[in-house]
């Protein structure tokens, strides 16, 4: 195909969107891997190509109707749709074009960016939340590599996903109602209520969205799972982040407010085989400390996750953004004194690359995801091999950049000095 090619997709005219996906609406994410390839790009466009061909649950094609709680499937992708952009050289350039790439006007739901062997997804977060990129991503490499069309491609999603897993979960078996105020208190914590903060001069405010990347080394990240064995084995690896990233922005002079939130992919509560394609992520509010115990947090997490809190939250987010019918418009001020609220989200080393092929050299999964406002700080974490690591977006108006600077330096380069610094388990 030449670069003026649009790639036809397939649908009706126009579908209902999921309250999870409205959730979402109005943001977006523009997320990294690699090295991979490199691709050239008409093989990517060709590869983009068949997945828009293979069906509705590709999510290829479908963009948001502004003001309604519908999709329009437009018949064809835009040719902007794939487009080259030169390599960045550094993780520092690496985060700088992110930053470039999301500062442009978001004309599409979907760019696929190729830079060098990096490959980069610019993605509306109302087609879809981080398993989504990771899906897709794994798909082109496999296509491209092999020709072949991976099962989630060609396998028609799941009607109602939401509803269904509420029944599923909760209408099967209606006792497990009685756990979900243990668990919210559990998540609240035991120490006193903070005091009332005061009401705080505000400021005019506009968006400005900023990225902040390290890399942590493979020793390093074996270092920190070290720590974790020794000093707070019962932790889990994302709240152990979590906590570690919150010393961090306190440490370099940022104020974080508790509580935080933990992103959690409710897919586990959906019936065995659910192909679930859009969003199913809550943002779970958790008491989150500066002197935060891992170990406590986790079981606190663990707890109200097994009690299925986070799916009750994400069908009550659901139904209430339905009935209103979108988001809120997003604030035009900001407190003068601003306080980081940070949303940890983490996945993992994820299982879609188990197969990939890897370019050789460093290895990398990040990202930019808009914060949710002012003063919200959305932390990624990630694994790609042995190493990881840690993207920081947030507004560069609000909080100064130099200062989530010197936190991510401390993460990418001493993660065990900020756990020893408030370790209750030494």
């Amino acid at each position: 195909m030449n670069g003026t090619a649009r790639i036809r997709a397939t649908g009706a005219a126009s579908i209902r969107a999921t309250g999870a996906d409205l959730l979402m609406s109005g943001t977006r994410f523009v997320l990294v891997c690699g090295p991979l390839g490199p691709w050239r790009a008409d093989q990517a466009r060709a590869a983009l190509g068949r997945l828009a061909a293979a069906g509705r649950q590709t999510r290829l094609g479908l963009r948001p109707d502004a003001g309604t709680v519908r999709w329009h499937t437009d018949p064809v992708l835009a040719p902007g749709s794939v487009c080259e952009v030169p390599p960045a050289e550094s993780v520092a350039d690496t985060a700088a074009l992110l930053q470039r790439l999301r500062r442009e006007p978001a004309d599409l739901p979907f760019r696929l960016i190729l830079a060098g062997r990096q490959v980069i997804l610019d993605v509306d977060h109302m087609l879809g939340d981080g398993q989504y990129y990771l899906n897709m991503v794994a798909a082109l490499e496999r296509l491209i590599r092999t020709g072949e069309l991976p099962a989630w491609a060609t396998t028609p999603p799941t009607p109602h996903p939401l509803p269904r897993a509420l029944w599923h979960w909760f209408g099967r078996h209606p006792s497990r109602l009685r756990a979900l105020p243990v668990a919210r208190s559990a998540l609240k914590g035991t120490a006193a209520p903070n005091a009332a903060a005061p009401v705080s001069a505000q400021r005019p405010w506009t968006p400005s969205v900023a990225v902040v990347i390290t890399r942590q080394s493979a020793a390093l990240a074996d270092a920190v799972r070290r720590w974790r064995t020794e000093h707070a084995p019962g932790a889990s690896s994302a709240m152990l982040a979590a906590v570690m990233i919150r010393r961090a922005l306190t440490e370099a002079g940022i104020p974080v407010a508790d509580p935080a939130s933990i992103a959690v992919d409710c897919r586990r509560y959906a019936p065995p085989g659910s192909v679930i394609s859009g969003n199913f992520v809550l943002g779970l509010t958790a008491a989150l400390p500066p002197s935060a115990d891992p170990v406590e947090r986790s079981a606190a997490l663990r707890a109200a996750c097994a009690a299925g809190y986070p799916l009750a939250w994400l069908g009550f987010g659901a139904g209430m953004i339905r009935l209103r019918r979108r988001r809120p418009a997003p604030p035009d001020t900001v407190s003068v004194t601003p306080r980081a609220q940070m949303i940890y989200t983490d996945l993992g080393h994820a299982p879609q690359f188990a197969t990939a092929h890897w370019a050789p050299g460093e290895q990398m999964l990040a990202g930019l995801l808009d914060p949710a406002g002012p003063e919200a700080v959305s932390v990624l974490g990630s694994g790609v091999g042995a190493e990881r690591s840690y993207s920081i977006s947030f507004h560069d108006n609000v909080f100064d950049r130099a200062a989530v600077e010197r936190a991510v330096a401390v993460i990418g380069t001493d993660p065990v000095g900020l756990l020893d610094a408030g370790s209750v388990h030494q």
